[in-house]
């Protein structure tokens, strides 16, 4: 019986959390570039149960059965599927067709997003939000007064038609090693084990933003069939709860 509420308890812990990730999913539906979480989960290892059989030289053990103690959350999955575009007309809004990630650099290293909401800062380098700066294969990423920045789908900049660097777009093979950060960035602890290559299978947009791929409707569903999960364990719970109360009170009066 108190096994019951052990199990119960790991159950709604999950719920719980489960709700937490979905409710950040929610509140980043309109987020440029922001990409859905999923909690995954896993059960406890099985323990076996034995029942101690008592005889008149020896104890010994008897398996019975196994026994689980519920489940937990294993991990937090980030879904990398891309967004929908929105056209902006603005010439510094990027946005990635296909793989890859923006590289920017901070001062503390490298960062890599889908936001693609640069803007010009007082010295003429594209930046984030964050005042990240976006990174060419040359270096940081500027324009000069008085001249039109283009950017062509493959990612060349261009100043007035004349050709100046290259956006350095980076991709992973394990797309899974990428931490969040806040505001819509990813770390990489150690690039090399993520496997980071230069990204060539991208199409890049000017004057369009990648939005949210989160659906909706499917979280907004997802999020009340964990409420209502959520709510029948707590019931169940208390089932458990009354009748261990039961069990305690009256274990006494038994004759």
């Amino acid at each position: 019986m108190i096994r019951g509420i052990y199990s119960g308890a790991a159950g709604m812990n999950v719920l719980q959390e489960k709700m937490n990730v979905m409710a950040n999913n929610l509140a980043n539906v309109n987020t440029n570039g922001f990409k859905m979480d999923q909690a995954v989960v896993k059960s406890f290892n099985e323990q076996l149960i034995n029942l101690i059989d008592t005889g008149k030289d020896i104890r010994k053990l008897r398996p019975i059965g196994n026994f689980c103690h519920g489940v937990t959350v294993d991990e937090i999955n980030t879904y990398f599927t891309q967004g929908v575009f929105q056209q902006t007309g603005h010439d510094t809004d990027l946005a990635l067709d296909g793989e890859g990630f923006f590289r920017v650099s901070g001062a503390e290293g490298d960062y890599y997003t889908r936001d693609g909401a640069f803007s010009l800062d007082n010295e003429g380098y594209l930046v984030t939000s964050r005042g990240y700066t976006l990174m060419g294969q040359n270096g940081p990423v500027m324009t000069e007064p008085g001249k039109n920045l283009k950017i062509g789908s493959d990612g060349k900049i261009y100043l007035d038609g004349v050709e100046q660097d290259t956006l350095d777009i980076k991709n992973f093979d394990d797309l899974q090693k990428l931490k969040k950060e806040g505001d819509n960035f990813f770390r990489v602890e150690n690039e090399a084990d993520a496997g980071v290559y230069d990204a060539t299978n991208f199409t890049l947009k000017q004057g369009f933003l990648e939005k949210s791929n989160v659906e909706l409707v499917n979280e907004m569903t997802d999020i009340i069939a964990v409420s209502r999960a959520y709510e029948t364990s707590q019931k169940l719970m208390q089932v458990q709860d009354e009748l261990l109360g039961k069990a305690v009170n009256n274990i006494g009066t038994i004759k």
